[in-house]
């Protein structure tokens, strides 16, 4: 998952000393990363969601009509959402248990809102739904190119590697965002800090847009293999319609997710876990997430880690 011999005069040193900002036929070109878009665009997008105190990681690989969407803690690549067209493993920690449920989908949505005041959206989800039609409208968007197409006047160019085009903007209502385009056109990286903020809070890189994606990538690890390696229930809605009234609320990973924010995020989610021992939750999430992983390893499925970074 992967990116003149002659001497310069004084007046093109000056021009390379000083960036400038990039004119309407010079702004950089980044396609709508939207699964089920017409024409279909194939894509790998992989990046982190930062917090105060944690790192939510976020996985994506399309054909441009099919997608694979993992949703996971940063800290060790555990994923509370994986999911693939059809079907959705998702991370029970409180219960020390993987929930299989088929039709249903996990999707991941960056947008970029104009006009608001904090445009940069970062959404995620899953729906079960009775039939697999009804699940056409949950994809992913990944949209860089609103963020482009709202901001084109303002991005100021600077200079980079070669086959790389680099733009910064630094926004009024605070903000600081830099987008690195590969001139090949199959992929970028875009990053967002906040001015009060010493990480980036967000960092996303997009790579193979375009390109043929191998078919096994799509598809979920084996559902019978992990059941023999950790406990696994499958959800079907008529054998247990209460555990699919307790999906649609989210709860089934919430812990995992409130985890893998910090302790922000922990009190935010107290609210629908009121009884909630986070000290014994992580105690039970070092050693049922180590058997996951090691089991979606198995499998050949890793998932790129955040490293560690000093907390203020």
């Amino acid at each position: 998952m992967a990116r003149l011999a002659s001497q310069p005069s004084v007046l093109l040193v000056l021009v390379a000393l000083f960036p400038t900002a990039a004119r309407p036929d010079d702004r950089p070109v980044v396609p709508a990363l939207i699964v089920g878009a017409d024409p279909p665009v194939p894509f790998i997008v992989q990046g982190m969601m930062r917090t105060p105190e944690g790192s939510i990681g976020f996985y994506v690989i399309s054909d441009g009509r099919r997608q694979l969407c993992a949703i996971y803690d940063a800290a060790d690549g555990v994923p509370f959402i994986l999911s693939d067209d059809q079907q959705t493993l998702l991370y029970d920690l409180r219960n020390e248990r993987i929930i299989h449920v088929p039709r249903c989908r996990g999707f991941l949505r960056i947008l970029w809102n104009a006009g608001e005041a904090k445009p940069l959206a970062f959404q995620f989800s899953y729906q079960t739904k009775a039939n697999l039609e009804e699940l056409q409208e949950c994809t992913c968007w990944i949209r860089i190119d609103q963020f482009v197409d709202a901001l084109a006047d303002k991005l100021v160019r600077e200079e980079s590697e070669p086959g790389v085009e680099r733009y910064t903007v630094e926004r009024l209502e605070g903000g600081t965002e830099t987008l690195e385009v590969n001139t090949t056109g199959e992929g970028f990286r875009f990053t967002s800090k906040r001015p009060e903020e010493s990480y980036v809070g967000l960092e996303l890189e997009a790579q193979s847009i375009g390109q043929p994606v191998p078919e096994d990538l799509l598809a979920l690890p084996d559902i019978d293999r992990l059941s023999g390696e950790l406990q696994l229930l499958t959800a079907e809605m008529e054998t247990f319609p209460d555990l699919y009234r307790f999906l649609k609320g989210g709860q089934a990973v919430m812990a995992k997710y409130a985890l893998a924010g910090g302790s922000e995020l922990q009190t935010i989610v107290g609210t629908t876990m009121p009884f909630a021992d986070w000290s014994a939750l992580r105690e039970r999430d070092r050693s049922f997430g180590a058997r996951y992983r090691a089991a979606l390893s198995q499998q050949g499925f890793a998932l790129r880690l955040d490293p560690p970074r000093e907390l203020e």
